[in-house]
């Protein structure tokens, strides 16, 4: 298919990973160049290049209680934090202020069934990370 006047290419995915002889030609080297095996994520965030997250994850809890139709946040930062909560179409549904060492629980029961993301910002000096979460009542 052709848009824009250029033409678009697509390929297997698992066929692109280890395809090749060159660099330009193999996912690998683009997508995992360590080497390091690994699969999937349990978050999506923003990181430093190291590759530690920016607001260490056990510093503030993110999840979905199903029984309730809430999500808490748990801030045992010592640092305010700002969270918006997102939908896959990058809609913002919420948006707040969270005191250090404080925890608040935010009413999802009108949300539909998808996945949805949590970003965080810490205020102090601005770093941050996003968690997916996935509503399924």
């Amino acid at each position: 298919m052709i848009y824009n006047g250029n033409p678009d290419y697509y390929g297997r995915f698992d066929t692109s990973w280890d395809f090749g002889d060159t660099d330009d030609s193999r996912l690998s080297n683009w997508l995992d160049p360590i080497n390091s095996g690994i699969e999937t994520l349990d978050m999506i965030s923003v990181e430093k290049p190291s590759g530690v997250p920016l607001i260490p994850k056990q510093k503030v809890d993110i999840y979905y209680q199903l029984t309730n139709n809430t999500l808490n946040i748990v801030n045992d930062s010592n640092k305010r934090i700002r969270y918006g909560i997102y939908n896959m179409l990058g809609q913002q549904l919420k948006l707040g202020i969270l005191s250090s060492r404080s925890s608040q629980k935010i009413s999802l029961s009108t949300a539909s069934n998808g996945i949805y993301f949590v970003h965080i910002t810490k205020l102090n000096d601005g770093s941050t990370f996003t968690k997916k979460i996935m509503i399924s009542k």
